[in-house]
């Protein structure tokens, strides 16, 4: 019976007995859509929920009129993009230089240290909420911000500099 049991046990995937709450794991990468270049390769980071907290001045959920609810342990897409200068800048990015390298927090406005407008999609989609979404007031289906979207594991982010004015 002991044998059975630890077959059984050794068959069952992993992340059933996970308690663990201190990261998401994703895959992020950045494109320079004004320059036409991939500034940032596709790499894996964990993502720690409320990261962005510890470096920008902002809250999760609210914007644009539309507020979502963030719990204490979910990822959004800011704490990613938060996460990727962590990687990149490391030492020197701390809460009192994070501002050099990166501004906003429901409308990022620099990434990498570039002014530019920034928007973002998950696994290839623009995440947005539809207007048949009871919370949606709006009369019409809007994106989320780059602080309400919940951040699954595995998901793939990507980040895009952009200019309205060209459009």
């Amino acid at each position: 019976i002991l044998l059975v049991f630890v077959i059984v046990i050794g068959m069952l995937p992993t992340s059933i007995f996970a308690t663990d709450t201190k990261g998401v794991n994703v895959g992020f990468a950045v494109v320079d859509c004004v320059n036409g270049n991939v500034e940032v390769m596709r790499k894996e980071l964990t993502v720690e929920p409320g990261l962005a907290l510890k470096y920008l001045d902002g809250q999760y959920g609210n914007s644009i009129g539309l507020t979502v609810e963030i719990g204490e342990n979910d990822v959004t897409p800011i704490d990613v993009l938060v996460a990727a200068h962590k990687a990149e800048y490391g030492e020197n990015f701390t809460d009192s230089t994070a501002e050099d390298y990166i501004t906003g927090f429901d409308y990022c406005s620099k990434m990498f240290g570039v002014d530019s407008e920034v928007t973002y999609t998950v696994n290839g989609i623009m995440p947005y909420m539809p207007m048949s979404d009871v919370n949606n007031t709006s009369g019409y289906d809007i994106g989320y911000a780059i602080n309400q979207y919940i951040v699954q594991p595995d998901d793939e982010i990507c980040f895009y500099r952009i200019d309205y004015s060209a459009y």
